[in-house]
């Protein structure tokens, strides 16, 4: 027999499927906000399927993924077989509750960044095999037996800790350029150096000189540390900072152009139409 827990925990949704289906079976999970999903199976697996019962995603044990769904989509469709053993946990974060809790800066270069403002209304992430670091408070949510009170705080607590996780959890890609310690630090007063000046951010050898790096060592480290070269990074950066003042409401274009420093609300426009694919007179 399969069971199901749902349990809400202030802004957070955790769901715990266990047991044996007794069926092939179909579960059907109601998304009424837009969320990023964290999910890991400890024993048995599932098929993701969409709306017209199209294979968009494959679940196995012992790994985690990472997904991005959108309210426009409405419903998410599991095929779970019968017989096989299940032990699996969503866990569901709120896009409007991360971003109360994370800036920018803070989920760059992560697993978490494609996720934070997709382009398309669901996104899996391929699964990975769940580190001993990740499967610690995965393991304690799921074997959780306080009740009550204390069960809400503890199981938020690692909640937070799996988000903080995945926020330090870097996209995976190859180089042969390695950092120490003392380098990482620079880069990471780097990029502290780009986000104050962000309005007219500083060119390549200023940088380097303010952050006592080498030019190659600066590029090379900063995409390797961050996944995108510095020019991508910082216009990433101004590009969301704008987004997000043109989503409050309280600034015009024209207000928002001059916070980044353009000679005028046109040429804004123009760059701002490049990098999300419509003007911003249509940020939502």
């Amino acid at each position: 027999m399969l069971n199901t827990k749902f349990e809400k925990i202030d802004d957070i949704i955790i769901i715990r499927d266990f047991g044996q289906p007794d069926i092939n079976t179909h579960i059907t999970g109601e998304i009424k906000s837009d969320v990023i999903g964290f999910s890991f199976y400890e024993q048995g697996g599932a098929v993701i399927l969409s709306d017209s019962d199209k294979k968009i995603g494959e679940k196995s044990q012992m790994k985690w993924s990472l997904f991005f769904a959108s309210r426009e989509i409405k419903q998410i469709h599991r095929e779970l077989i019968k017989g096989v053993l299940l032990s699996q946990l969503t866990i569901l974060f709120p896009i409007s509750f991360l971003k109360n809790k994370l800036s920018f800066e803070s989920i760059s270069g992560s697993v978490m960044e494609k996720f934070f403002a997709p382009d398309d209304p669901y996104i899996d992430k391929k699964q990975e095999p769940i580190t001993n670091e990740l499967l610690s408070p995965v393991m304690k949510i799921i074997e959780c037996k306080l009740i009550g009170d204390m069960r809400k705080i503890y199981l938020e607590a690692q909640c937070l800790e799996i988000l903080s996780l995945l926020c330090f959890h870097k996209l995976s890609f190859q180089d042969d350029f390695s950092m120490d310690i003392h380098t990482i630090d620079k880069l990471h007063l780097a990029r502290e150096k780009l986000i104050q000046g962000f309005k007219s951010p500083p060119g390549i050898d200023s940088l380097s000189k303010q952050v006592g790096l080498n030019t190659f060592s600066l590029k090379k480290g900063f995409k390797k540390l961050f996944n995108a070269p510095i020019h991508s990074w910082i216009n990433q950066y101004r590009m969301h900072y704008a987004r997000e003042k043109l989503r409050s409401g309280n600034y015009s274009v024209t207000q928002v152009s001059e916070m980044l420093g353009y000679a005028n609300a046109n040429s804004f426009t123009y760059a701002y139409k490049g990098f999300f694919g419509h003007p911003p007179s249509q940020a939502k």
